[in-house]
């Protein structure tokens, strides 16, 4: 049986940590206090104690070197975990406290990569803005995002993108705040004493909208499986929008193509419809087939292509739902038969 947790102790022979603040200035010459965590019993459980395990000195660059494993141990499971550490940094009268995890070494070791950029608030004698929650100039999908202000000593008010913020938990912080897609957001942060000292920082947020939107199986009603349609007769295409889902643009999708696709190898043999509002209920369009091979040996899906407002496509090719195609007219007599064949085709 396979150990648990035995890819963790694959960390590279040196890693180091790029300090900067919370505005991004480099540390240079910081000190760096390490506290590892505890296995303390239970799964995952951990204490940390008031004593500094492992101190360093980062350069001139702000770079330090934690050596192999900066960690106690790589023990993570149901005796407890020692796989997080508390990173103190001190520079000139300030102090910062920043948790640290080993995802971030086992990514860097996969990467073939060795150094982790650290932005730590510094807390000093000073007013100021300390730093961020989510940190400055992060990528993120969401289209909305909480932003959470680290200050020097008490505000007496606080805005962030000119609305203001309210306070609670050590932070100021304003919820839901809306992102444009596809763009750099920028928010004006003015923190304020009471004696009417003023700081003022810019916090950036990248949005990227790169999730394309969801099919659901289920989203085509009818043809369904195993339908028997005739050619040149109008046949109706039914689906429900409100299972062709984007996370950022909920139903208002378009669907960009709605095509008839061979089973067997995906081959296009007819476009019903371009560039039509996929909705959020249930949806009509009137197709009439043709005849585009043999119906014993050929059988035919409906292909979906959806795309999103930034441009995110996605296809899903309802073979679930596969069909067949029969010329026109067809004998009665005929019919027993090629319900045999299209039954036996279906079941392979």
């Amino acid at each position: 049986m396979p150990r648990m947790g035995s890819f963790m102790g694959g960390l590279q022979p040196n890693n180091y940590l790029m300090l900067r603040d919370g505005r991004g200035a480099v540390l240079s010459n910081a000190t760096v206090k390490i506290y590892q965590a505890r296995a303390s019993g239970g799964w995952y459980n951990k204490d940390f104690f008031d004593t500094v395990d492992l101190t360093f000195t980062a350069g001139a660059d702000g770079v330090a070197n934690l050596g192999g494993s900066p960690f106690h141990s790589l023990t993570h499971g149901a005796m407890g975990s020692e796989c997080t550490l508390i990173v103190r940094v001190e520079k000139d009268g300030t102090t910062g406290f920043w948790p640290l995890s080993l995802i971030p070494f086992h990514m860097n070791a996969w990467r073939g990569q060795n150094t982790i950029d650290l932005r730590v608030p510094m807390i000093g004698t000073n007013f100021g803005i300390a730093g961020f929650w989510p940190q400055d100039w992060i990528v993120t999908e969401k289209t909305s995002i909480d932003i959470n202000v680290m200050l020097s000593k008490t505000a007496q008010s606080l805005t962030i993108g000119g609305s203001g913020a309210a306070q609670g938990r050590g932070s100021w912080y304003r919820h839901s705040v809306p992102l444009t897609r596809n763009a750099t957001n920028s928010f004006i942060v003015i923190a304020t004493q009471a004696g009417g000292a003023r700081d003022t920082q810019t916090v950036h947020y990248v949005q990227r909208d790169m999730r394309p939107p969801e099919i659901g199986t289920d989203a085509l009603l009818t043809p369904f499986f195993g339908c028997i349609l005739t050619a040149g007769v109008p046949q109706r295409i039914t689906w429900n929008g409100q299972r062709i889902y984007d996370r950022a643009d909920l139903n208002s999708l378009t669907i960009t193509t709605i095509s008839v696709v061979r089973v067997s190898d995906g081959a296009t043999m007819a476009v019903v419809v371009n560039n039509i509002a996929s909705g959020s209920a249930l949806q009509q369009r009137t197709w009439t087939p043709a005849m585009y091979g043999d119906p014993a040996t050929t059988s035919y899906a409906l292909c979906l292509d959806v795309r999103d407002t930034a441009g995110n496509a996605s296809r899903r090719m309802f073979d679930n739902a596969a069909f067949v195609i029969i010329p026109e007219p067809l004998c009665a007599g005929l019919l027993p038969g090629m319900l045999l064949l299209r039954s036996l085709r279906l079941k392979k």
